[in-house]
């Protein structure tokens, strides 16, 4: 595994839940995030839209793409009209990756950095990520979308800190590999 990349998702995790922490208090939080992913499928739909039907070359038209377009057309309209429909499959992706991020740990700890030695304090963050996970999983869409935006939150900034640990940990047992 690149220790780079790993370092990167870190620092990106960890942006991601700190932001996820500051704007905790808007309720309407993951309404507008379901409304900006739906942006994000209706632009690049429209674009391969007009690219497909209006190229010069129409030998080229695939109809492949010009029915993905659509159906990302369609998700993004739906995302950006009833937003509030996709909440609760935020709120589900959202405990997903606490899960597989917790998981991600303890595999990391117990196979992937099994040269390097790990202290088992290192298992305490997955565990908790993956409870965290289940927690949420086991509560109903209706509950407080801000208390679960506020743990994710925390929880994605805690595997952010456990992966730089990791990293920092592992340094020089990499180096060494590297200059060998």
């Amino acid at each position: 595994m690149n220790g780079r990349s790993n370092l990167m998702t870190a620092v990106i995790v960890g942006v991601v839940g700190a932001l996820l922490i500051a704007f905790k208090g808007r309720g309407d939080l993951l309404t507008w995030i379901a409304v900006l992913i739906g942006i994000m499928f209706i632009i690049p739909s429209v674009y391969t839209l007009c690219v497909e039907l209006f190229s010069r070359e129409k030998a080229r038209v695939t109809p492949l793409a010009v029915i993905t377009s659509l159906g990302g057309l369609g998700l993004g309209i739906a995302m950006c009209i009833v937003p509030e429909v996709f909440v609760g499959i935020f709120i589900y992706l959202f405990a997903a990756l606490l899960i597989l991020g917790g998981i991600y740990h303890v595999v990391f700890i117990t196979w992937l950095a099994r040269p390097f030695r790990l202290p088992l304090w290192f298992y305490i963050v997955p565990a908790v990520l993956i409870v965290t996970g289940i927690v949420i999983l086991c509560n109903t869409v209706d509950a407080n979308a801000s208390v679960i935006v506020l743990v994710t939150g925390i929880g994605f900034l805690l595997f952010a800190i456990n992966s730089i640990m990791e990293y920092v940990a592992t340094r020089p047992g990499r180096e060494a590999v590297i200059k060998q």
